[in-house]
């Protein structure tokens, strides 16, 4: 399988939610086109110069859609790398707060000086 970049902040969270997907009993063929549209997004972002997937301009990724929609891709094709994309955000936003909240000081943590 092709790595979704040599980049590691963007491979890292990628290569997890693929895993999750798998996890969830997703088909092989159905893993191998969200990596196909991870891939050709991150490649998109990565020409634009970010390097992280957690730092993607909203704007990235409406001009994403558009060169999409430039190309001979039709509509249909194209709304489904934007549900891709879409789903992959909203599953790495639920992991950042779920390893937030798991990280967050109790009172127990807190040193008063005094």
């Amino acid at each position: 399988m092709p790595r979704i970049s040599e980049n590691d902040r963007i491979t890292n969270p990628c290569e997890a939610f693929l895993a999750n997907l798998e996890h969830k009993g997703r088909s092989p063929k159905t893993i191998a086109a969200w990596r196909r549209a991870l891939c050709r997004f991150f490649r998109f972002v990565q020409d634009h110069g970010v390097y992280d997937a957690r730092h993607v301009p909203l704007e990235f990724i409406f001009d994403f859609r558009d060169s999409l929609a430039v190309g001979y891709i039709g509509r249909v094709r194209v709304l489904r790398y934007m549900r891709r994309i879409h789903a992959f955000y909203i599953w790495l936003a639920e992991q950042e707060k779920s390893t937030a909240s798991t990280h967050q000081p109790t009172h127990k943590h807190i040193i008063k000086e005094g």
